[in-house]
């Protein structure tokens, strides 16, 4: 048998290799004033407030009242912030050190796991109907109205608190998010092992945000 040729891209040398947002401190100028701004919106915004969805949903009572905007729509939109605010504070810890951030990054991820236990599947829902649509899916019975699938269910969001946990462990090192996450993972697999191309095709109309990325 000939000699396979090296592809292209393996003959190619990378130069440049990513590095650990720690590694970067911003020192002054208006880049630390919007760093500064950006590490006190955050700071004031109370974490129990994007749990509150989860919660409800799982069965346990809510610590705050939710957000306004789409947190307060109840029908598939609520709980949308949750993962983008996990990855901003354990982003904001690696750049500042402020060990609030830490603080708030594992009090989140114990709130996650702890939803998350509340079912046997690994499945983490933030809207009571969501169990019923996902099983839907699972049978391959998938009514699209982009973005939403099955009247309540979205690929986008559980992209979003899978990268929430996923930075929450990498930039704030708390090695429960990985735990949570392979759970949601083997759930997901578990869900859509059984889907055909067609399926697939179907459910890929709505939107699916960075899914992919995983």
């Amino acid at each position: 048998m000939p000699n396979t040729p090296p592809t292209r891209l393996s003959r190619i040398k990378f130069t440049a290799e990513p590095f650990d947002l720690a590694e970067v401190k911003v020192l002054g100028g208006p880049l630390k004033a919007a760093q500064d701004a950006d590490a006190k919106y955050l700071l004031e915004l109370n974490p129990d407030c994007f749990l509150n969805p989860y919660r409800r949903a799982n069965g346990l009572e809510p610590k705050a009242p939710f957000y306004g905007g789409w947190e307060s729509r109840y029908n598939g939109y609520a709980g949308e912030i949750l993962g983008h605010y996990l990855s901003a504070i354990s982003a904001a810890y690696a750049v500042t050190g402020d060990k609030r951030f830490k603080q708030k990054v594992d009090y989140m991820v114990d709130e996650i796991a702890l939803c998350q236990a509340q079912r046997t599947d690994g499945a983490i829902l933030c809207d009571p109907g969501q169990a019923r649509a996902w099983e839907a899916v699972s049978r391959g019975e998938i009514s699209v109205d982009n973005p939403i699938i099955n009247g309540c269910v979205t690929w986008y969001r559980v992209h979003k608190v899978v990268q929430g946990l996923l930075d929450a462990e990498a930039h704030a090192g708390n090695p429960k998010a990985r735990e949570v996450n392979v759970r949601y993972g083997d759930w997901a697999c578990n869900l859509t092992k059984n889907l055909s191309e067609s399926d697939w095709q179907t459910m890929l109309e709505a939107e699916f945000g960075g899914a992919n990325d995983g």
